[in-house]
């Protein structure tokens, strides 16, 4: 494109002929023509279109589009029940019940640019200003179409025809349903789930995890008691799949002696999840040397650390002291560090709860809580 360089032009400008001052007028030249005619039907073309000798309506069309895929404004996005030309059409529109809620758009309440959202409130019709935007869409329940508002006049349109570009993560544009692969990579910039998306990423997240639940009550059913049983293969599919990448399956033969991990059930149609009842769940080493040697899922029975100690002969013995480690004799008592020693001639016996505040069981534990663990499975098939 270029200003008009033609004869006669002032300051790339056109001008009037000016008789009494000799001025020509400026001459229209066959390069601006051209220039403009290939400006605008380039941009007729740059939307899609053919260019069409009888078609007089193509640039008002390209505008169209081209607005409707790159108009960066803030637009109204609405559902109404209809759209009406005055608020006189309402008695028409209701002449069947509308019930409490339903909103109409009212077009001649302010003039040009202008319009007012009604609303049914307790059998009234209440209303409020609405600016409209270069560019508007409304959907309506009445007539099963959509308009939209465009120079200053309202415009029927079919959805699956107009041109509305899509959001990407680096352009705007309406916002469109996130693909599979996009959820897997979390390139979710500008796009919506699916519910079911919503519902896949989640289980993809989770299953596998444990999770204790601070209740008796039976948690939703992505989530099964990590308590050893066997599950259907087909029926918790993504778990399957789990336990299979996990290195974690064992045959179920060898599960007994391995309850922290899966077993492969029947060989065919079953799996076993692992059995936490009961169990202390400790963090994995991973080669930090607190817990050398374990690997992920392994068991482990109880322990303490050997308590030892020795002391001399008792018989005849009165004052003084004598021992090591966790024993000692003392002179004229039976009191022995924090234990209790039930004494024959030449004989010492250790029982750890004679002593105060000492609780004993079957099994060395810390103080706890239980509550009942559950691992995620996913949604059911």
């Amino acid at each position: 494109m270029h200003l008009i360089d033609g004869a006669g032009h002032v300051n790339n400008q056109f001008v009037p002929e000016d008789i009494p001052t000799g001025r020509p007028p400026t001459e229209i030249t066959a390069a601006l023509m051209n220039a403009l005619q290939n400006e605008i039907a380039n941009f007729i073309v740059s939307t899609g279109t053919t260019l069409n000798k009888n078609n007089d309506g193509q640039l008002r069309d390209a505008l169209t589009s081209t607005f409707a895929r790159s108009d960066s404004t803030i637009h109204y996005l609405g559902q109404v029940y209809n759209i009406v030309a005055d608020k006189a059409t309402l008695a028409g529109v209701t002449a069947g019940y509308l019930p409490e809620g339903t909103k109409i758009l009212v077009t001649s309440y302010y003039g040009l640019h202008q319009a007012a959202m009604v609303t049914r409130i307790n059998g009234a019709w209440v209303d409020s200003p609405l600016p409209l935007k270069v560019f508007d869409l409304w959907g309506t329940d009445y007539d099963n179409h959509g308009y939209y508002w465009f120079a200053n006049a309202w415009n029927l349109f079919d959805v699956s025809a107009i041109q509305v570009a899509d959001a990407t993560e680096g352009d705007s544009g309406i916002i469109r349903l996130a693909t599979w692969g996009e959820v897997l990579s979390k390139s979710l910039a500008a796009v919506a789930l699916r519910p079911k998306h919503m519902a896949d990423y989640v289980d993809q997240m989770f299953v596998g995890m444990f999770g204790d639940f601070a209740s008796g009550v039976t948690p939703p059913p992505v989530w099964i008691p990590a308590n050893g049983q066997l599950i259907n293969r087909t029926e918790r599919p993504l778990l399957w799949q789990h336990a299979q990448a996990s290195g974690l399956l064992v045959a179920d033969s060898a599960w007994s002696s391995d309850t922290g991990k899966f077993s492969s059930g029947n060989g065919t149609t079953t799996f076993r999840v692992p059995d936490l009842r009961g169990e202390f769940r400790r963090t994995a080493d991973q080669g930090r040397g607190i817990d050398p040697g374990r690997q992920v899922g392994s068991s482990q029975g109880d322990a303490i650390r050997n308590i030892t100690g020795s002391t001399g002969a008792l018989n005849g013995v009165q004052g003084g002291t004598s021992g090591s480690g966790a024993l000692r004799r003392i002179a004229g008592g039976s009191g022995i560090g924090n234990m209790t020693l039930a004494m024959t001639v030449g004989e010492i016996t250790f029982d750890a709860s004679k002593a105060p505040n000492v609780v004993v069981a079957s099994e060395n534990r810390p103080r706890s809580l239980a509550y009942p663990t559950h691992i995620y499975a996913g949604s059911p098939a």
